[in-house]
């Protein structure tokens, strides 16, 4: 149990597994060496594995952080452009709002426009039928509308 049979993967990087004879934590090694005492283990961990797992940190660290600064630039521009995006759709739905109030201000206004002409038409097709028959001078109120519609005609010439 001096280190065969076992990949170099164990031998270099260290991994702990269970010794069948002994049912023992054992930790390999650099040299392939297998530790059976657990009181040498942190110090064959700071002698081997530790300055492999600094460098492999190290060079971790390094390409994450030349990746994120790579990921940061490119999602910078697109952050930018998302921004931009956002402005201009937030402005398009400013304006598609502005529209649809005013659309709907103009759409009511016309309506009462429409009311208001469709009403007056009203009245003035009672008032043209009832001057044939009436006075001179009259005064009509309307209470629907709540204003006041003075008509003055002369008398209708019936020919």
């Amino acid at each position: 149990m001096e280190g065969g049979g076992y990949s170099p993967l164990y031998q270099t990087i260290g991994f702990y597994f269970r010794d069948k004879r002994h049912d023992l934590s054992c930790f390999a090694i650099r040299r392939g060496r297998w530790s059976r005492d657990i009181t040498s283990l942190p110090g064959q961990f700071s002698q081997c594995v530790y300055p492999l797992f600094t460098s492999v940190m190290h060079k971790v660290l390094y390409q994450s952080i030349q990746l994120g600064q790579l990921l940061f630039q490119r999602f910078l521009i697109l952050g930018q452009l998302f921004h931009l995006f956002v402005l201009f759709s937030g402005l398009l739905l400013q304006q598609v709002a502005l529209f649809l109030i005013q659309s709907r201000v103009l759409a009511y206004r016309l309506c009462l426009q429409l009311q208001l002409r469709y009403q007056m038409f009203q009245s003035l097709f009672f008032i043209r039928k009832f001057c044939q028959f009436s006075h001179r001078h009259f005064e009509l109120f309307f209470q629907r509308s709540q204003c006041i519609l003075i008509y003055r005609r002369r008398r209708v010439n019936v020919s």
